[in-house]
């Protein structure tokens, strides 16, 4: 028998699909998803602490070129819901967003399980970034004028403890945005387990609008706004296609298409293509 649901607490559940050892369920009460079988801290601590990521300062700073574009548009979209102030990027890795918050004026600094990326990214970037859980850095209340979660959420296995602890550290009317998978998506119900954001190696808990909007409600957040967006998948091709040394090429080819990546995307969300959630939230 599944374990309750951890968001409704519903014990019953249904099975969305499997995929080999895998097996998704889906909470019939709250739409939430989530793998059935879930690892341990010390087994995402093993898994993320030591996790590859490039090492070369010059090679990192070329990298962040390739995620400027979209965190730049993010930055632009909270300066609408908040003014500039303390900001913590929760699952920050080596600090692209950090390094991008601080340059537009943010006092910003990341946490992360990932012991190498913080560490790369404390070098290259000259950021702060923390090591360890959330909960575990214990950062004081009320401390935050924004919290960050960009494609973090999911990996997440104890999501309501963590944004019971987001929403603590926050401050009344801090802004929370958030940028996950859409497991409500019109590719993520039609392709099931060969969804490129299904990875049950990485990805626990999957969510569409309503899990999430429910999630936030109960912690005394009021979302602002919300829409479907083409997440991560450009930027992140394009930094594997570079792990053979043609980075640089690959940021000049970025800036070259960025206005077709523009029109492309705009296109995906009019036919309903694009599977990613962004939600951008205030703190009752």
């Amino acid at each position: 028998m599944a374990e309750r649901c951890p968001l409704c607490g519903s014990p019953e559940a249904t099975e969305r699909f499997r995929a080999g050892e895998a097996r998704l369920l889906g909470c019939p009460g709250c739409g939430l998803g989530r793998l059935e079988a879930l690892p341990s801290a010390e087994e995402l601590a093993a898994r993320y602490g030591e996790a590859d990521v490039c090492t070369d300062r010059e090679g990192v700073f070329k990298e962040m070129e390739l995620y400027r574009q979209r965190f730049s548009a993010r930055l632009r979209e909270m300066s609408r819901h908040a003014a500039r102030g303390r900001l913590l990027d929760v699952g920050c890795s080596v600090g692209y967003f950090v390094r991008l918050a601080s340059e537009a004026g943010w006092e910003a600094e990341g946490q992360d399980i990932a012991r190498r990326a913080a560490a790369v990214g404390r070098s290259a970037f000259d950021v702060k970034i923390s090591v360890g859980s959330l909960r575990e850095l214990a950062f004081p209340g009320d401390s935050f004028d924004a919290v960050t979660m960009w494609h973090v959420i999911e990996h997440l296995p104890d999501p309501v403890g963590e944004i019971a602890e987001v929403s603590r550290i926050l401050r009344r009317g801090g802004l929370l945005a958030i940028e996950t998978p859409d497991a409500g998506s019109r590719a993520a119900r039609s392709r099931k387990e060969r969804w490129h954001y299904f990875k049950p190696e990485q990805h626990l808990f999957y969510y569409s609008l309503r899990p999430l909007s429910a999630l936030l409600g109960r912690h005394g957040f009021e979302i602002l706004a919300r829409r479907s967006v083409g997440g991560t998948g450009f930027a992140a091709g394009l930094r594997r296609a570079g792990a053979g040394g043609a980075a640089e090429k690959l940021v000049a080819l970025a800036r070259k298409l960025a206005t077709l990546r523009r029109a492309v995307v705009g296109l995906r969300g009019i036919m309903g293509l694009n599977d990613a959630l962004l939600v951008y939230a205030r703190k009752r």
